[in-house]
């Protein structure tokens, strides 16, 4: 494996010079320049796991939907992530009530009427 990923950093870097024949400067930016370090830094990981950003993104984009006023961030954020933490709670104890915690999945047949 270890002897893949330095071939394929040796390629990166010979297409990226070929690249820079070809396109101007300007096309190159750092974003392009990073693809050379992602072999090395995928074998001083090993597993990608726990360098994963998928969750945070995620997490923050839902703290991003909380936002009502843009002229105070932290303050809207945290009134929406308590508001939603206490319907949260407080829907537990509703049983005839339907919430998000106690309906039927959406794939999942009732079952038959009985004679």
């Amino acid at each position: 494996m270890e002897d893949d990923m330095l071939k394929a950093q040796i390629k990166v870097v010979d297409i990226l010079c070929d690249l820079e024949l070809i396109y101007p400067p300007a096309f190159l930016d750092i974003m392009i320049h990073l693809v050379i370090h992602l072999p090395l830094k995928a074998l001083e990981g090993r597993p990608i796991r726990p360098r994963w950003m998928f969750p945070f993104e995620r997490y923050m984009k839902k703290l991003k939907g909380y936002v009502q006023n843009k002229a105070k961030l932290e303050g809207s954020i945290t009134e929406g992530y308590v508001a939603e933490e206490a319907l949260t709670f407080s829907s537990h104890y509703f049983r005839d009530v339907t919430t998000k915690f106690n309906r039927l999945d959406r794939n999942v047949d009732p079952p038959p009427p009985m004679c």
